[in-house]
């Protein structure tokens, strides 16, 4: 099988799966190569990638986690540029708070305008945690 040492980027015969260097000597550079400020190694990153996968299917409901091999990982990553994969496009999912019957009283008090009261009633509406009755204990009361 023929692949391409991390350090020197030739193509070698590899005699393991698991081989990463076409000779002692560029495991040896590789290893002793020093680090630039703000740069990851190829296999930190990698170690980075298990860790944080690891970490997110720990979390209830975050099992869509993608598989990423580690051959479509280090073939990918490219040193000089750290934020490749940030994507611009991608918005983070918005918080979903979770308030009681008492902080929506609360929230219906503060309301200074219409507008304010329409947003607040449209979440109050919207809101998984409260029953119909308690909806309707909040929108009755002053």
């Amino acid at each position: 099988m023929t692949k391409a040492c991390l350090w020197c980027k030739k193509d070698y015969e590899a005699k393991r799966e698991t081989s990463k260097y076409c000779s002692t000597s560029c495991r040896v550079m590789f290893n002793r190569k020093p680090a630039v400020k703000g740069s990851i190694s190829k296999l930190d990153m990698v170690a980075l990638y298990n860790e944080f996968k690891a970490a997110i299917l720990e979390i209830p409901n975050m099992r869509h986690v993608p598989m990423v091999s580690e051959k479509e990982l280090l073939t990918a990553y490219n040193a000089s540029n750290p934020n490749q994969f940030i994507s611009v496009e991608t918005k983070p999912a918005p918080i979903k708070i979770i308030r009681s019957a008492e902080q929506w009283h609360e929230l219906k008090r503060a309301c200074e305008s219409a507008e304010e009261w329409a947003t607040v009633k449209y979440q109050i509406e919207n809101a998984p945690n409260l029953s119909t009755k308690q909806k309707q204990l909040i929108f009755n009361t002053q």
